[in-house]
């Protein structure tokens, strides 16, 4: 994630606008943009599979962890499994991706809006 959020930054300056931009100019930045949304789709994609992949193995553990737990009682076997240490780190890796997710789902739309008002910016010239 530290990659990407370098690569978000490093995009961020395609984001400021002169008034003394050519049209040639807008145009690159809008290419630029879009290929900066494009990247972000890919890993957002990406993250939706490990998501996906973490929410099964959260669920298996609850299982598993479940059908060691000493009492049969719903109360007692929901303690008991969340206070297993293996399925707490398998809800907060479940937490960090959603986070992870919605951050690169927000910048995904920053950056494509950026695209949308250079496109227009240029077409206006």
């Amino acid at each position: 994630m530290d990659k990407i959020k370098d690569y978000i930054q490093k995009s961020l300056p395609l984001l400021e606008h002169s008034r003394t931009s050519d049209n040639f100019e807008l145009e690159e930045k809008t290419s630029k943009l879009l290929i900066v949304v494009a990247n972000l789709s890919s890993f957002v994609y990406d993250l939706e599979s490990t998501l996906t992949e973490a929410r099964a193995i959260e669920k298996a553990l609850y299982s598993d962890i479940s059908k060691k737990a000493p009492d049969d009682k719903y109360q007692s076997i929901k303690r008991f499994v969340e206070t297993n240490s293996q399925y707490i780190e398998a809800q907060q890796f479940c937490a960090e991706t959603e986070n992870s997710l919605s951050y690169l789902s927000s910048m995904k739309e920053v950056f494509l809006d950026g695209h949308i008002m250079f496109r227009q910016f240029s077409r206006s010239q």
